[in-house]
Order: structure tokens, then C-alpha cells, then sequence
């Protein structure tokens, strides 16, 4: 159950607070609470961060395993899971107007019946078929055809050997040109991956990352082989690579063609703030564009737009510092 349209974020998200608050005066660290009720890590997030609605069953559990009362969080769920999404009654028209009702498709009325082939219509004349008629030339046949009525004529028409045979060979070679075409043509990158590009001397849209949109990858930092690591409870940080979702960031690009770094766990996007280097909820801050470039050595340059500062790792920690080319601001 997701909270998606905007009166459904507020519920969604005292529930989370609430929650999140629960565990922060437990003591207990995501991946703690993670090994006691059997859910994972990145799903814990999104029940805290009001992104997701859980079930009452896990919402008890969680409570339990925090030593929290249950009960008193009964009236933000349900609070929450009423805000859900509802479904939509279907409509039916009659007479060309929307009415409400069951839910059951009208039914057009039925087509004019056609007479099976072979048989007379009633009213139409009936055309020779003998030895005469088929050896006749091909203009009285047309002639003739002009005479007849329209419905016969459009039966004639249809039945006619040339005419069926004509028709298939025009769509078969519609089919044939369709798929030359297709294999004879170049195919073009999809909308928003970026091209290959030149070495990270050239920042900017020209130095982003060949990775694809919504492809979450990890950065290991080639100085101290650390993962760049994102939590509720830790922060941002260089952290033992462990492969979970917090350590797994998707580089997009936004409308105006900057890159974020987005976190899988936590949805929220990597930030250059005045305090320091953290993570915000994504949005249309300058703070959070970032140029992701490429080097010669296939590591990769993760620099600010603003600060012109690029990201580090050492012994010290993760931080911000000015770009020099050193293993230390270099990622895997």
C-alpha cells in the first residue's frame, strides 16, 4: 500500500514519524530491528519515511520488538490506510451520456447480419455462373458489375479472385518493407542515456556518467575501498561495502539537465550543504547537481556544481575537498 496522490502524504507520514521516533528511543539501528521482525532493511525505511503504508500486522510487530504499546499507534494506521487510494466506479452511458451504475458495459447494438456465402439474398438477382459467363472478357464483367445493386456489387467485389489476391500481396509487402526497414536502420540511444564521453577533463551534461537513468549502482572509493553509504540512523558516510540498499545510489538526470544521486534505501538525494555533506529529499536545489565523470583508469570523479569541490574518502572520513585527481576523490 503506497501513499501516491498528496492528501494521502500527510497520514502516511505521522505514522512514519511516529514509528521512526519509536526506534530512535530504542536505541536500535535499522539493521538491528531488521534481523527481529524479518523485514528488510530498505522496506523499514520506506514504512519511516511515510513513503509506504505497512499492514497493521507489521506495524504490531514492530511495535513489540521496539518495546512499544501497539494501541496507541492504532489510530495513525488506520488513519493512514484510509487515506489510500479508493477505486473508481466505472460509468455506462445511455444515450450518449455518462450515468451512473453497476459497473456493466452497455452493449452496442448487433450488426446487420450478412447472409453466409453462397446463399441468395432476397431481392438481389442471381448471377450466371456458367461456362458463359466465366469465359466472358473482363471489361463486360465490370460493366456488369456497375450495373448491379450496391450490395451485390460490394459482395462481387470482395469474392472476386484478383481482387483478394491483390489485397494480400499489398499488405504482404507492407509486412516485408516494415521489417527491412527496421533491420536496415540504425537504432538511436533512448531518451536520456547519456553517450559515452571524453576523459573527466570535460565536466558538465558532456562529462555525466554512461550508466542508464534508474540503473542503481554502488561507489567504492579507491582509496579505502569503502562504499558510500546512506541510512536513517548513521547518515551520509564511507562504509564497509555489505551490497544492502543503502549503499546503492541511482545517478539521474533531472528536467534541467543536472544529475542527482539518488539512494535506493532512503529515496532521499546526496546534498552539498553549507554544514556539511548529507542527504535532503530530492528536489530543484542547486546543492544537489553534481557532474559524474569519467577517467582514463575507468574510475569515476563525483564533483558539485557549486562548490566546484569534488567528493573524498581517506582515513578521516568522507568529506568535500577541493578536486586534485588523487585516489582519494576517486570511485569504482
Amino acid at each position: 500500500m503506497a501513499a501516491d496522490r498528496p492528501d494521502d502524504q500527510e497520514p502516511a507520514r505521522a505514522l512514519g514519524r511516529a514509528l521512526r521516533d519509536l526506534q530512535r528511543r530504542s536505541g536500535r539501528t535499522l539493521r538491528d530491528l531488521e534481523t527481529s521482525v524479518r523485514i528488510s532493511d530498505s522496506s523499514l525505511s520506506r514504512y519511516f519515511l511515510g513513503i509506504t503504508v505497512p499492514p497493521w500486522g507489521t506495524v504490531r510487530d514492530v511495535c513489540e520488538a521496539l518495546d512499544g504499546d501497539p494501541s496507541e499507534y492504532r489510530h495513525l494506521w488506520e488513519a493512514a490506510d484510509r487515506s489510500q487510494r479508493k477505486p473508481v466506479r466505472r460509468q455506462q452511458v445511455q444515450g450518449g451520456e455518462p450515468v451512473q451504475g453497476d459497473g456493466k458495459p452497455v452493449p452496442d447494438d448487433p450488426p446487420p447480419s450478412e447472409p453466409p456465402q453462397g446463399e441468395l439474398v432476397q431481392g438481389d438477382p442471381v448471377q450466371d455462373t456458367g461456362p458463359e459467363a466465366a469465359s466472358a472478357p473482363e471489361e463486360s464483367g465490370g460493366a456488369a458489375a456497375a450495373a448491379l445493386p450496391g450490395p451485390v456489387r460490394r459482395r462481387l467485389s470482395v469474392r472476386n479472385g484478383p481482387t483478394v489476391w491483390a489485397l494480400a500481396g499489398a499488405v504482404i509487402g507492407l509486412v516485408i518493407g516494415a521489417v527491412c526497414t527496421a533491420l536496415v536502420q540504425p537504432r538511436s540511444p533512448a531518451s536520456g542515456v547519456d553517450t559515452p564521453t571524453a576523459p573527466h577533463s570535460t565536466h558538465g551534461a558532456q562529462g555525466a556518467s554512461a550508466a542508464r537513468p534508474d540503473d542503481p549502482r554502488i561507489f567504492v572509493s579507491r582509496a579505502t575501498g569503502a562504499c558510500l553509504d546512506d541510512s536513517l540512523d548513521r547518515g551520509t558516510r564511507s562504509f564497509a561495502c555489505n551490497g544492502m540498499s543503502y549503499q546503492r545510489w541511482t545517478v539521474r538526470t533531472t528536467q534541467d539537465g543536472g544529475t542527482q544521486l539518488r539512494n535506493h534505501a532512503t529515496g532521499e538525494c546526496l546534498d552539498h550543504l553549507p554544514g556539511g555533506l548529507s542527504t535532503t529529499p530530492c528536489g530543484p536545489s542547486a546543492s544537489q547537481r553534481w557532474t559524474v565523470g569519467a577517467g582514463d583508469d575507468a574510475a569515476v570523479e563525483i564533483r558539485s556544481t557549486t562548490a566546484r569541490r569534488c567528493l573524498a574518502d581517506s582515513a578521516g572520513g568522507l568529506r568535500m575537498s577541493p578536486c586534485d585527481g588523487t585516489a582519494r576523490q576517486k570511485w569504482a
